[in-house]
């Protein structure tokens, strides 16, 4: 399988519905707003970056929290591990900054992030470690896409938090596939990308 070099997974048919449910956008004021008379809320760009950052990172924790349970390989339940302390970390550094910022962080996930940690909870063990990676693929690639297009005037740390989730990011989304691929290749499409040869 190392000739396969891996960037992203894809998998077809295995009780997820098919179709991608993009997350809620979470609105927030263009004006600045003041909370409880004398908290004053950053512009609408740094409240939008939060909340929508905490539920991914919140979201990913959740799922791998359940596989690092559930998990039918000694691989899916590592990496489950890792994605699990790597996501709470990601949260709790993004509750530093924001709290910084005097931004409240949206601890409960809305119905899309939800939806999707629910969705895999019960699916039969044969087919949870796919169904697991596929889930924390899909929701990888879409938070990268996301963190590639961030306005010009964002505040410069969220941008440096942003640029290191990014990296990790990355990192996790080829390791994660190659999981996917070493034990479970008859049921996973890999797209291949030569920039990613050194990793193998």
């Amino acid at each position: 399988m190392k000739e396969e070099l891996i960037t992203t997974l894809a998998i077809v048919g295995v009780l997820l519905g098919g179709q991608s449910v993009r997350a809620q956008s979470i609105s927030a004021s263009s004006e600045a707003q003041t909370l409880r008379g004398n908290i004053v809320w950053p512009m609408a760009n740094e409240a939008k970056f939060v909340a929508e950052n905490t539920q991914n990172t919140i979201t990913q924790a959740k799922l791998s929290e359940i596989a690092a349970r559930k998990g039918r390989s000694n691989e899916v339940r590592g990496l489950a591990s890792q994605m699990l302390d790597q996501n709470n970390m990601a949260t709790a550094s993004l509750q530093t900054l924001a709290g910084a910022k005097s931004v409240i962080m949206p601890y409960a996930l809305d119905s899309a992030h939800q939806w999707r940690v629910t969705r895999i909870t019960d699916l039969p063990k044969d087919i949870f470690n796919v169904a697991y990676l596929a889930q924390l693929n899909e929701d990888q690639v879409e938070e990268l896409s996301a963190l590639e297009n961030l306005p010009a005037n964002l505040d410069p740390s969220l941008k440096t938090w942003a640029e290191q989730r990014k990296d990790a990011l990355r990192n996790d989304i080829v390791r994660g596939a190659w999981v996917g691929v070493k034990r479970h290749a008859d049921r996973v499409h890999v797209a291949v990308n030569p920039l990613q040869e050194s990793y193998f």
